[in-house]
């Protein structure tokens, strides 16, 4: 039972940072809104650009740190072989 918690904790955070990243881009989208309409600057455009890209990066570490855990699970439970390629299952 003990691991399935990093999986479970993994497809956690995966969710989390989904939204963490939607978020982030409606967050850019606003900044580049009121750019367009002369009531904000372009700082906040590339401090938005920039917290959608390290939101993007989280959510591609944390997608891999989930798919690991389900194949370490797999492998667990005896329905990965050892001489598996890990491609393969993916």
């Amino acid at each position: 039972m003990r691991h399935l918690i990093p999986g479970l904790l993994a497809g956690f955070c995966l969710l989390l940072l989904n939204r963490r990243a939607l978020a982030a881009e409606a967050q850019l989208a606003a900044a580049e809104g009121k750019y367009r309409e002369g009531v904000g600057i372009f700082v906040e455009i590339l401090d938005a650009q920039e917290a959608a890209a390290r939101a993007r990066t989280n959510g591609v570490r944390a997608l891999y740190d989930w798919q690991t855990a389900l194949l370490a699970l797999d492998r667990a439970l005896g329905s990965l072989r050892n001489n598996a390629r890990v491609g393969a299952n993916l």
